[in-house]
Protein backbone atom coordinates (compact mmCIF):
# COMPACT_ATOMS: atom_id res chain seq x y z
CA UNK A 1 0.00 0.00 0.00
CA UNK A 2 3.17 2.61 0.57
CA UNK A 3 4.35 1.72 -2.67
CA UNK A 4 0.64 2.41 -4.42
CA UNK A 5 0.42 5.49 -2.50
CA UNK A 6 4.06 6.54 -3.62
CA UNK A 7 3.14 5.64 -7.37
CA UNK A 8 0.06 7.79 -7.21
CA UNK A 9 1.74 10.67 -6.57
CA UNK A 10 3.91 9.71 -9.24
CA UNK A 11 1.50 9.25 -12.07
CA UNK A 12 -0.30 12.47 -10.52
CA UNK A 13 2.84 14.57 -11.18
CA UNK A 14 3.71 13.02 -14.87
CA UNK A 15 -0.18 13.82 -15.86
CA UNK A 16 -0.36 17.38 -14.92
CA UNK A 17 3.39 17.87 -16.33
CA UNK A 18 2.18 15.84 -19.35
CA UNK A 19 -0.77 18.47 -19.69
CA UNK A 20 1.13 21.28 -19.35
CA UNK A 21 3.27 20.03 -22.71
CA UNK A 22 -0.20 18.83 -24.30
CA UNK A 23 -1.21 22.97 -23.20
CA UNK A 24 2.03 24.15 -25.48
CA UNK A 25 1.03 21.98 -28.81
CA UNK A 26 4.50 21.70 -29.60
CA UNK A 27 3.79 20.22 -32.84
CA UNK A 28 1.69 22.72 -34.11
CA UNK A 29 3.16 25.82 -35.93
CA UNK A 30 3.71 28.68 -34.19
CA UNK A 31 4.11 32.23 -35.02
CA UNK A 32 5.68 32.89 -31.43
CA UNK A 33 9.45 33.20 -31.31
CA UNK A 34 11.47 30.54 -29.18
CA UNK A 35 12.00 32.46 -26.02
CA UNK A 36 7.87 32.26 -25.93
CA UNK A 37 8.27 28.39 -26.70
CA UNK A 38 10.25 28.31 -24.04
CA UNK A 39 8.47 29.81 -21.92
CA UNK A 40 5.34 27.77 -22.09
CA UNK A 41 7.25 24.55 -20.04
CA UNK A 42 8.20 27.03 -17.33
CA UNK A 43 4.59 26.20 -15.90
CA UNK A 44 3.40 27.78 -12.11
CA UNK A 45 1.11 25.13 -10.44
CA UNK A 46 0.45 26.66 -6.86
CA UNK A 47 1.68 24.97 -3.79
CA UNK A 48 -1.17 22.57 -3.25
CA UNK A 49 0.78 20.15 -5.63
CA UNK A 50 3.76 20.51 -3.37
CA UNK A 51 1.91 20.11 -0.26
CA UNK A 52 0.77 16.80 -1.22
CA UNK A 53 4.10 15.02 -1.02
CA UNK A 54 5.44 17.62 2.17
CA UNK A 55 3.81 17.40 4.69
CA UNK A 56 3.84 14.43 7.46
CA UNK A 57 2.46 11.04 6.39
CA UNK A 58 0.69 8.94 9.36
CA UNK A 59 1.29 5.64 7.00
CA UNK A 60 5.28 6.33 6.37
CA UNK A 61 6.72 7.96 9.90
CA UNK A 62 9.72 6.64 8.74
CA UNK A 63 10.17 8.10 5.06
CA UNK A 64 12.81 10.99 6.34
CA UNK A 65 15.48 8.66 7.09
CA UNK A 66 14.63 6.81 3.91
CA UNK A 67 15.24 10.27 2.06
CA UNK A 68 18.72 10.09 4.11
CA UNK A 69 17.20 13.18 5.98
CA UNK A 70 17.45 15.66 2.80
CA UNK A 71 14.32 16.86 3.25
CA UNK A 72 11.63 17.34 6.18
CA UNK A 73 8.56 16.37 4.97
CA UNK A 74 6.81 18.98 6.97
CA UNK A 75 7.75 22.06 4.57
CA UNK A 76 4.64 22.38 3.76
CA UNK A 77 2.99 22.78 7.15
CA UNK A 78 5.89 24.88 8.32
CA UNK A 79 5.15 27.19 5.24
CA UNK A 80 1.16 27.44 5.76
CA UNK A 81 1.24 27.65 9.70
CA UNK A 82 4.47 29.20 10.61
CA UNK A 83 5.80 31.25 7.59
CA UNK A 84 4.85 35.16 7.34
CA UNK A 85 5.84 34.72 3.62
CA UNK A 86 2.18 32.38 3.43
CA UNK A 87 0.59 35.65 4.83
CA UNK A 88 2.66 38.17 2.17
CA UNK A 89 -0.78 38.63 0.11
CA UNK A 90 -2.53 39.11 3.28
CA UNK A 91 -0.90 42.37 3.85
CA UNK A 92 -2.06 43.88 0.18
CA UNK A 93 -5.58 43.39 1.69
CA UNK A 94 -5.16 45.51 4.60
CA UNK A 95 -6.27 48.81 6.24
CA UNK A 96 -2.69 49.89 5.73
CA UNK A 97 -2.46 48.60 2.27
CA UNK A 98 -5.52 49.75 1.12
CA UNK A 99 -4.38 53.63 2.20
CA UNK A 100 -1.10 53.11 0.59
CA UNK A 101 -2.99 52.37 -2.97
CA UNK A 102 -5.30 55.90 -1.96
CA UNK A 103 -2.18 57.74 -1.29
CA UNK A 104 -0.08 56.32 -4.49
CA UNK A 105 -2.88 56.41 -7.10
CA UNK A 106 -3.15 52.40 -7.12
CA UNK A 107 -6.94 51.53 -7.91
CA UNK A 108 -6.18 47.89 -6.33
CA UNK A 109 -2.62 47.30 -4.92
CA UNK A 110 -4.01 43.12 -5.16
CA UNK A 111 -3.65 43.43 -8.98
CA UNK A 112 -0.58 45.91 -8.89
CA UNK A 113 2.50 44.50 -10.35
CA UNK A 114 4.66 46.52 -8.66
CA UNK A 115 3.21 44.98 -5.29
CA UNK A 116 1.98 41.59 -6.29
CA UNK A 117 5.83 40.96 -7.06
CA UNK A 118 6.90 40.51 -3.67
CA UNK A 119 4.24 39.30 -1.76
CA UNK A 120 2.76 37.19 -4.00
CA UNK A 121 3.92 36.70 -7.96
CA UNK A 122 6.02 38.67 -10.44
CA UNK A 123 5.20 39.15 -13.78
CA UNK A 124 6.62 35.93 -15.57
CA UNK A 125 4.57 33.87 -12.59
CA UNK A 126 0.96 35.59 -13.52
CA UNK A 127 1.79 35.04 -17.20
CA UNK A 128 2.59 31.39 -16.55
CA UNK A 129 0.43 29.84 -14.30
CA UNK A 130 -0.61 26.55 -15.47
CA UNK A 131 -4.54 26.66 -14.06
CA UNK A 132 -5.35 30.04 -13.35
CA UNK A 133 -8.96 29.36 -11.79
CA UNK A 134 -7.80 26.07 -9.67
CA UNK A 135 -3.74 25.44 -9.14
CA UNK A 136 -1.93 28.91 -8.37
CA UNK A 137 -3.76 30.82 -6.09
CA UNK A 138 -2.35 34.45 -5.63
CA UNK A 139 -4.11 34.36 -1.93
CA UNK A 140 -1.18 32.01 -0.71
CA UNK A 141 1.16 34.80 -0.77
CA UNK A 142 5.54 33.84 -1.68
CA UNK A 143 4.64 30.33 -2.07
CA UNK A 144 6.92 27.43 -2.68
CA UNK A 145 7.08 28.31 -6.45
CA UNK A 146 8.19 31.77 -6.22
CA UNK A 147 11.62 30.22 -4.26
CA UNK A 148 12.29 26.92 -5.95
CA UNK A 149 11.48 27.79 -9.55
CA UNK A 150 8.41 26.23 -12.23
CA UNK A 151 7.40 23.46 -11.03
CA UNK A 152 7.02 21.79 -14.60
CA UNK A 153 10.35 21.47 -15.55
CA UNK A 154 11.44 19.59 -12.58
CA UNK A 155 8.42 17.89 -11.63
CA UNK A 156 9.23 14.47 -12.27
CA UNK A 157 12.96 14.15 -12.22
CA UNK A 158 12.80 15.62 -8.65
CA UNK A 159 11.68 12.79 -7.31
CA UNK A 160 14.36 10.63 -8.02
CA UNK A 161 16.94 10.23 -5.82
CA UNK A 162 19.43 10.42 -8.30
CA UNK A 163 18.40 14.31 -8.74
CA UNK A 164 19.57 15.14 -5.02
CA UNK A 165 23.27 14.76 -6.23
CA UNK A 166 23.31 16.31 -10.22
CA UNK A 167 25.20 19.55 -10.19
CA UNK A 168 23.34 22.88 -9.98
CA UNK A 169 23.58 23.47 -13.69
CA UNK A 170 21.22 20.79 -14.49
CA UNK A 171 19.04 21.94 -11.62
CA UNK A 172 19.00 25.61 -13.15
CA UNK A 173 18.12 23.92 -16.48
CA UNK A 174 14.91 22.89 -15.50
CA UNK A 175 14.26 25.61 -13.73
CA UNK A 176 14.86 24.51 -10.41
CA UNK A 177 16.58 27.15 -8.22
CA UNK A 178 19.70 26.73 -6.49
CA UNK A 179 19.03 27.74 -3.02
CA UNK A 180 21.76 25.24 -1.44
CA UNK A 181 25.06 27.70 -2.14
CA UNK A 182 25.46 30.59 -0.25
CA UNK A 183 25.19 32.38 -3.37
CA UNK A 184 21.82 31.30 -4.52
CA UNK A 185 20.22 31.14 -1.77
CA UNK A 186 20.85 35.35 -0.74
CA UNK A 187 20.23 36.30 -4.47
CA UNK A 188 16.81 34.73 -4.20
CA UNK A 189 16.43 36.32 -0.53
CA UNK A 190 17.97 39.78 -1.59
CA UNK A 191 15.49 39.88 -4.93
CA UNK A 192 12.91 41.18 -2.55
CA UNK A 193 14.21 41.83 0.32
CA UNK A 194 16.70 44.32 -1.15
CA UNK A 195 15.09 44.56 -4.78
CA UNK A 196 15.61 43.83 -8.16
CA UNK A 197 14.69 46.49 -11.66
CA UNK A 198 13.95 43.55 -13.71
CA UNK A 199 11.46 41.36 -11.82
CA UNK A 200 9.78 44.54 -10.58
CA UNK A 201 10.75 43.86 -7.08
CA UNK A 202 11.26 47.76 -6.06
CA UNK A 203 9.90 49.50 -2.75
CA UNK A 204 10.19 53.30 -3.68
CA UNK A 205 10.64 56.27 -1.32
CA UNK A 206 6.93 57.22 -2.42
CA UNK A 207 6.10 53.56 -1.22
CA UNK A 208 7.89 54.19 2.05
CA UNK A 209 6.14 57.98 2.71
CA UNK A 210 2.57 55.85 2.41
CA UNK A 211 3.27 53.66 4.59
CA UNK A 212 5.44 50.65 3.60
CA UNK A 213 7.53 49.52 6.43
CA UNK A 214 11.49 50.74 5.85
CA UNK A 215 13.43 47.26 4.49
CA UNK A 216 15.77 47.03 7.04
CA UNK A 217 19.58 46.06 6.62
CA UNK A 218 19.72 42.01 6.22
CA UNK A 219 21.87 39.06 7.12
CA UNK A 220 20.16 36.72 5.02
CA UNK A 221 21.29 33.40 7.33
CA UNK A 222 19.43 34.99 10.30
CA UNK A 223 16.28 35.97 8.14
CA UNK A 224 16.20 32.57 6.93
CA UNK A 225 16.19 31.16 10.99
CA UNK A 226 13.72 33.12 11.91
CA UNK A 227 11.33 32.08 8.76
CA UNK A 228 11.31 29.53 10.52
CA UNK A 229 13.63 27.18 8.48
CA UNK A 230 11.49 24.30 6.58
CA UNK A 231 15.02 22.77 5.93
CA UNK A 232 17.56 20.99 7.58
CA UNK A 233 20.99 22.52 7.81
CA UNK A 234 23.33 20.20 6.68
CA UNK A 235 24.77 19.96 10.02
CA UNK A 236 21.44 18.65 11.35
CA UNK A 237 21.74 15.85 9.19
CA UNK A 238 22.50 12.10 10.26
CA UNK A 239 26.54 12.31 9.88
CA UNK A 240 26.30 8.43 8.06
CA UNK A 241 23.23 8.35 6.13
CA UNK A 242 23.90 11.78 4.23
CA UNK A 243 27.32 11.10 3.81
CA UNK A 244 27.34 10.86 -0.15
CA UNK A 245 24.95 13.51 -0.34
CA UNK A 246 27.12 16.33 1.80
CA UNK A 247 29.55 15.05 -0.57
CA UNK A 248 27.72 15.90 -3.45
CA UNK A 249 26.68 19.21 -2.24
CA UNK A 250 30.30 20.19 -1.24
CA UNK A 251 30.03 20.37 2.37
CA UNK A 252 32.65 18.81 4.81
CA UNK A 253 32.00 17.63 7.90
CA UNK A 254 32.56 20.29 10.72
CA UNK A 255 32.06 23.37 8.51
CA UNK A 256 30.00 26.15 9.53
CA UNK A 257 27.81 26.75 6.44
CA UNK A 258 25.51 29.65 8.40
CA UNK A 259 28.99 31.67 8.62
CA UNK A 260 29.56 30.98 5.04
CA UNK A 261 26.54 31.75 4.40
CA UNK A 262 26.93 35.07 6.08
CA UNK A 263 29.92 36.26 4.62
CA UNK A 264 28.83 35.44 0.94
CA UNK A 265 25.49 36.89 1.95
CA UNK A 266 27.19 40.43 2.80
CA UNK A 267 28.29 40.07 -0.87
CA UNK A 268 25.49 39.00 -2.42
CA UNK A 269 23.77 41.97 -0.65
CA UNK A 270 26.33 44.57 -2.11
CA UNK A 271 26.17 43.32 -5.47
CA UNK A 272 21.95 43.43 -5.40
CA UNK A 273 22.17 47.27 -3.67
CA UNK A 274 24.53 48.52 -5.88
CA UNK A 275 22.53 46.60 -9.19
CA UNK A 276 19.56 47.86 -8.04
CA UNK A 277 21.23 51.48 -8.44
CA UNK A 278 22.46 51.39 -11.41
CA UNK A 279 19.28 49.89 -12.94
CA UNK A 280 17.00 52.41 -11.88
CA UNK A 281 19.22 55.14 -13.84
CA UNK A 282 18.52 52.98 -16.90
CA UNK A 283 15.53 53.32 -19.26
CA UNK A 284 12.49 50.62 -18.36
CA UNK A 285 11.22 48.29 -20.44
CA UNK A 286 8.01 48.08 -18.74
CA UNK A 287 5.81 50.54 -16.46
CA UNK A 288 7.14 51.60 -13.58
CA UNK A 289 6.25 50.41 -9.97
CA UNK A 290 4.50 53.44 -7.96
CA UNK A 291 6.56 55.86 -7.19
CA UNK A 292 9.93 54.60 -9.32
CA UNK A 293 11.40 57.27 -10.56
CA UNK A 294 15.22 58.59 -10.41
CA UNK A 295 16.91 59.37 -8.27
CA UNK A 296 15.31 57.31 -6.06
CA UNK A 297 15.94 58.54 -2.34
CA UNK A 298 15.65 54.94 -1.27
CA UNK A 299 18.77 54.20 -2.68
CA UNK A 300 20.87 56.04 -0.57
CA UNK A 301 21.00 56.59 3.36
CA UNK A 302 17.73 57.38 5.20
CA UNK A 303 19.41 58.15 8.10
CA UNK A 304 20.94 61.53 6.42
CA UNK A 305 18.06 63.26 6.51
CA UNK A 306 15.85 61.24 8.96
CA UNK A 307 17.62 61.26 12.71
CA UNK A 308 17.14 64.00 15.73
CA UNK A 309 18.43 67.26 15.28
CA UNK A 310 20.69 67.28 19.02
CA UNK A 311 23.36 69.63 18.73
CA UNK A 312 26.92 67.37 18.89
CA UNK A 313 25.68 64.33 17.78
CA UNK A 314 27.66 61.55 16.85
CA UNK A 315 26.90 62.14 13.35
CA UNK A 316 28.41 65.17 13.03
CA UNK A 317 31.16 63.91 15.30
CA UNK A 318 31.78 61.53 12.75
CA UNK A 319 31.92 63.81 10.25
CA UNK A 320 29.72 63.20 6.61
CA UNK A 321 31.87 61.11 4.31
CA UNK A 322 33.94 63.95 3.27
CA UNK A 323 31.22 65.20 1.14
CA UNK A 324 30.38 68.81 1.15
CA UNK A 325 27.22 69.61 3.57
CA UNK A 326 23.50 68.51 1.93
CA UNK A 327 25.16 65.42 0.04
CA UNK A 328 23.74 62.20 0.63
CA UNK A 329 25.68 59.07 0.93
CA UNK A 330 24.34 55.91 -0.96
CA UNK A 331 23.08 53.09 1.91
CA UNK A 332 26.22 52.53 3.67
CA UNK A 333 24.93 48.71 5.37
CA UNK A 334 25.85 46.98 2.20
CA UNK A 335 29.44 47.86 2.72
CA UNK A 336 29.89 47.16 5.59
CA UNK A 337 31.48 43.68 5.43
CA UNK A 338 33.09 43.70 2.43
CA UNK A 339 36.57 43.94 3.54
CA UNK A 340 36.16 41.01 5.79
CA UNK A 341 35.52 39.08 2.73
CA UNK A 342 38.77 40.18 1.13
CA UNK A 343 40.77 39.35 4.12
CA UNK A 344 39.14 35.92 4.36
CA UNK A 345 40.48 35.00 0.74
CA UNK A 346 44.62 34.02 0.17
CA UNK A 347 46.33 37.24 0.66
CA UNK A 348 49.36 35.95 -1.48
CA UNK A 349 47.01 35.83 -4.64
CA UNK A 350 47.37 38.33 -6.81
CA UNK A 351 43.98 38.26 -7.75
CA UNK A 352 42.80 38.98 -4.54
CA UNK A 353 45.78 41.98 -4.17
CA UNK A 354 43.97 43.12 -7.36
CA UNK A 355 40.40 42.77 -5.78
CA UNK A 356 40.81 44.86 -3.03
CA UNK A 357 42.77 47.81 -4.66
CA UNK A 358 39.82 47.77 -7.17
CA UNK A 359 37.22 47.71 -4.28
CA UNK A 360 39.27 50.71 -2.65
CA UNK A 361 39.05 52.22 -6.00
CA UNK A 362 35.44 52.34 -7.04
CA UNK A 363 34.19 52.76 -3.47
CA UNK A 364 36.07 55.82 -3.21
CA UNK A 365 34.49 56.63 -7.03
CA UNK A 366 31.07 56.09 -5.83
CA UNK A 367 31.22 58.35 -2.99
CA UNK A 368 32.82 60.65 -5.12
CA UNK A 369 30.36 60.35 -7.71
CA UNK A 370 26.60 61.26 -4.59
CA UNK A 371 29.17 63.91 -3.98
CA UNK A 372 29.12 65.71 -7.07
CA UNK A 373 25.26 66.93 -6.35
CA UNK A 374 22.80 65.97 -4.29
CA UNK A 375 22.02 61.68 -4.90
CA UNK A 376 24.93 62.24 -8.12
CA UNK A 377 25.01 62.18 -11.83
CA UNK A 378 22.64 59.60 -13.68
CA UNK A 379 25.45 57.89 -16.06
CA UNK A 380 28.37 58.70 -13.89
CA UNK A 381 26.78 57.02 -10.20
CA UNK A 382 25.60 54.66 -13.00
CA UNK A 383 28.65 53.64 -13.84
CA UNK A 384 30.40 54.09 -10.18
CA UNK A 385 27.60 51.47 -9.34
CA UNK A 386 27.84 49.00 -12.08
CA UNK A 387 31.87 49.18 -11.65
CA UNK A 388 31.95 48.31 -7.76
CA UNK A 389 29.14 46.17 -8.72
CA UNK A 390 31.58 44.11 -10.41
CA UNK A 391 33.98 43.69 -7.85
CA UNK A 392 31.38 42.38 -5.74
CA UNK A 393 30.59 39.79 -8.20
CA UNK A 394 34.28 38.52 -8.47
CA UNK A 395 34.23 38.50 -4.45
CA UNK A 396 31.09 36.41 -4.31
CA UNK A 397 32.82 33.74 -6.70
CA UNK A 398 36.11 33.86 -4.79
CA UNK A 399 34.41 33.07 -1.34
CA UNK A 400 31.89 30.76 -2.81
CA UNK A 401 35.10 28.47 -3.85
CA UNK A 402 36.74 29.40 -0.62
CA UNK A 403 36.78 26.84 2.50
CA UNK A 404 35.49 27.60 5.84
CA UNK A 405 35.71 25.75 9.35
CA UNK A 406 35.69 26.41 13.04
CA UNK A 407 38.95 28.18 12.74
CA UNK A 408 38.44 30.28 10.40
CA UNK A 409 34.84 31.47 11.47
CA UNK A 410 36.44 32.07 14.93
CA UNK A 411 39.39 34.33 13.16
CA UNK A 412 36.36 35.95 11.19
CA UNK A 413 35.10 37.06 14.45
CA UNK A 414 37.59 38.61 16.24
CA UNK A 415 38.73 40.92 12.55
CA UNK A 416 35.06 41.46 12.68
CA UNK A 417 34.78 43.05 16.21
CA UNK A 418 38.15 45.23 15.88
CA UNK A 419 37.49 46.43 12.82
CA UNK A 420 33.59 47.62 14.03
CA UNK A 421 34.91 48.70 17.53
CA UNK A 422 37.32 51.21 15.37
CA UNK A 423 34.94 52.30 13.08
CA UNK A 424 31.31 54.49 14.12
CA UNK A 425 28.71 52.51 12.10
CA UNK A 426 24.85 53.91 12.02
CA UNK A 427 21.86 52.13 13.33
CA UNK A 428 22.01 49.64 10.10
CA UNK A 429 25.74 48.87 9.95
CA UNK A 430 25.62 48.00 13.27
CA UNK A 431 22.78 45.60 12.98
CA UNK A 432 24.67 43.53 9.87
CA UNK A 433 28.02 43.76 11.98
CA UNK A 434 25.84 42.52 15.05
CA UNK A 435 23.97 39.65 13.34
CA UNK A 436 26.60 38.50 11.95
CA UNK A 437 28.69 38.28 15.61
CA UNK A 438 26.00 36.48 17.05
CA UNK A 439 25.45 34.08 14.31
CA UNK A 440 30.03 33.39 13.83
CA UNK A 441 29.51 32.90 17.84
CA UNK A 442 26.82 30.68 17.80
CA UNK A 443 28.67 28.32 14.66
CA UNK A 444 31.78 28.31 16.76
CA UNK A 445 30.04 26.93 19.71
CA UNK A 446 32.11 26.30 23.22
CA UNK A 447 34.96 25.38 21.83
CA UNK A 448 37.53 27.94 21.99
CA UNK A 449 35.27 30.95 23.17
CA UNK A 450 34.49 32.44 26.97
CA UNK A 451 30.84 31.80 26.95
CA UNK A 452 29.86 32.39 29.77
CA UNK A 453 31.06 35.90 29.74
CA UNK A 454 30.57 36.37 25.93
CA UNK A 455 27.07 35.75 26.11
CA UNK A 456 25.91 38.03 28.47
CA UNK A 457 27.24 40.65 26.18
CA UNK A 458 25.88 39.49 23.11
CA UNK A 459 22.52 39.70 25.30
CA UNK A 460 23.28 43.52 25.25
CA UNK A 461 23.92 43.47 21.80
CA UNK A 462 20.71 41.98 21.09
CA UNK A 463 19.45 44.10 23.31
CA UNK A 464 20.15 47.60 21.87
CA UNK A 465 20.23 46.57 18.31
CA UNK A 466 17.04 44.40 18.37
CA UNK A 467 18.91 41.45 16.92
CA UNK A 468 16.33 38.96 17.55
CA UNK A 469 13.50 38.95 14.79
CA UNK A 470 10.12 38.37 15.52
CA UNK A 471 10.36 34.96 13.86
CA UNK A 472 6.61 32.94 12.78
CA UNK A 473 3.77 34.10 12.30
CA UNK A 474 2.27 35.01 15.83
CA UNK A 475 4.17 38.64 15.91
CA UNK A 476 2.44 41.15 13.02
CA UNK A 477 5.23 43.25 11.78
CA UNK A 478 2.42 46.15 12.08
CA UNK A 479 2.94 46.07 15.59
CA UNK A 480 6.78 45.85 15.69
CA UNK A 481 7.44 49.38 13.54
CA UNK A 482 6.58 51.16 16.57
CA UNK A 483 9.36 49.24 19.14
CA UNK A 484 11.72 49.44 15.68
CA UNK A 485 11.56 52.91 15.11
CA UNK A 486 12.46 53.80 18.87
CA UNK A 487 15.00 51.45 19.00
CA UNK A 488 16.97 53.06 15.76
CA UNK A 489 15.97 57.07 17.62
CA UNK A 490 18.04 55.33 21.03
CA UNK A 491 20.99 53.94 19.33
CA UNK A 492 23.78 55.29 20.36
CA UNK A 493 27.57 54.25 18.79
CA UNK A 494 29.66 54.87 21.49
CA UNK A 495 27.36 52.11 23.60
CA UNK A 496 27.89 49.97 20.76
CA UNK A 497 31.81 50.33 20.38
CA UNK A 498 32.14 49.73 24.40
CA UNK A 499 30.43 46.43 24.13
CA UNK A 500 32.28 45.20 21.02
CA UNK A 501 35.69 46.21 23.57
CA UNK A 502 34.25 44.00 26.23
CA UNK A 503 33.82 41.73 23.38
CA UNK A 504 37.05 41.83 22.05
CA UNK A 505 38.82 41.11 25.30
CA UNK A 506 37.24 37.88 25.77
CA UNK A 507 38.30 36.77 22.05
CA UNK A 508 41.50 34.45 21.87
CA UNK A 509 44.90 36.92 20.16
CA UNK A 510 44.41 36.20 16.15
Amino acid sequence: MKNLTWWKRYLMVVSVTACAVLASRPWQVRSAEPAAQDQEANKYFGSQICSDCHKPDPTRPDRYKESKFFIRFDESVIWREDDKHSQAYDNLTTERGRRMGDLLHVADVTKEAGCLGCHSASVQELNNRFNKAETFNLKEGVSCENCHGPYSGWAVPHLESSFRTRSYDDWNAKGFVDLRTPKGKAEKCLSCHIGNVDERKVVTHEMYAAGHPPLPSIEVATFANAIPRHWWLNSERDPEKAKEIKKSLGYEEGQPEQTKLAIVGAAVALKTSLKLLADETKPLNRAPAPGESWPDYARFDCWSCHHDLKRDGWRQARGYNDGPPGRVPVSEWPLTLVELGIDHLDQNDPAVKSLRLNFAKYEKALHEQANVRPFGQKASIAKAADDLAGCADELIKKLGASKFDKDVALKLLRNLVEKAEKSTPDYDSARHVGWTIKLLVDDIGFVGLNRPKIDPIIAKLDSGLKLTLPAGRAFNIEDQIGKALETIGDYDPATFKAQLGELLALLPPG
